[in-house]
């Protein structure tokens, strides 16, 4: 999943993701950062991949948040109704808008606030880990116990 962020944020690969790759990977994308945003975790991505950009430096989120602006906004070269269509240039553009949108909510937060949320994401990410860890423990606790009986 981290790829998701470092393939769409890659300007220049050797060979780009298809068409079809390419809305599958932002339709991923969309999906994990509205899980963040909604205070879920999503699976083994860290938010700064979520993001494109470094969330502990202001003047990047401020320069990644004017970007994010940007790309928000409606696409004019649009027929109406032209995003609606699947498998289309307007499909890929209208998740593309709606991923920088996403993004830009967060990105737009008070710093504190920002920091706060990561914080409890990283948290998140603790308690999981040493949830997984325990389990592991006390698989290969039983099944030392099933041998030696």
């Amino acid at each position: 999943m981290v790829l998701i962020a470092i393939l769409l944020a890659a300007p220049a690969l050797a060979d780009p993701p298809s068409g079809a790759e390419r809305l599958r990977l932002l339709r991923d994308l969309r999906d994990n950062l509205a899980l963040f945003l909604s205070g879920e975790r999503p699976a083994d991505i860290p938010a700064s991949s979520l993001f494109s950009v470094d969330l502990s430096d202001e003047e990047a989120i401020r320069r990644r948040t004017g970007e994010l602006r940007i790309s928000a906004l409606p696409d004019a070269s649009l027929p109406p109704g032209a995003a609606a269509l699947p498998g289309t240039d307007g499909e890929l553009r209208a998740l593309e808008r709606e991923v920088a949108s996403l993004r830009l909510r967060f990105l737009s937060l008070p710093r504190e606030t920002r920091k706060g949320i990561l914080a409890a994401q990283g948290t998140i990410l603790e308690q999981s880990e040493k949830a997984e860890r325990l389990a592991r423990e006390r698989t290969s606790a039983e099944e030392e116990r099933g041998n030696a009986a």
